[in-house]
């Protein structure tokens, strides 16, 4: 759901790509920092929703950009989003603001 209106999986597709494609043509992407986890899935309880999200920041563009994908107890997705900021000051500014 963005903007208050639930997309299917093909709307998403089409709202993230550009900001792929943006991310893709950054200059130096050697600053580029990132954590790499290891995730087991649990199935969650019936009703509740899980809600991922991550951030990287780009020292040199001085841009930010954050993912969340929300899955339900079976494990499928039931939304996602793509945001990326710009003039961001530091690392720890995007990772507060991939929070809210």
């Amino acid at each position: 759901m963005h903007e208050g209106v639930k997309d299917n999986v093909q709307d998403i597709v089409v709202f993230i790509k550009p900001y792929l494609t943006d991310l893709t043509q950054l200059e130096d992407t050697k600053d580029i920092r990132s954590t790499t986890v290891k995730e087991t899935w649990v199935p969650l309880e019936e009703g509740i929703v899980k809600v991922n999200f991550d951030a990287s920041y780009h020292k040199q563009s001085k841009k930010g950009i954050r993912g969340v994908v929300l899955k339900n107890s079976k494990g499928l997705v039931m939304g996602a989003s793509v945001y990326q900021w710009e003039n961001v000051r530091d690392p720890t500014t995007t990772e507060a603001w991939a929070r809210l």
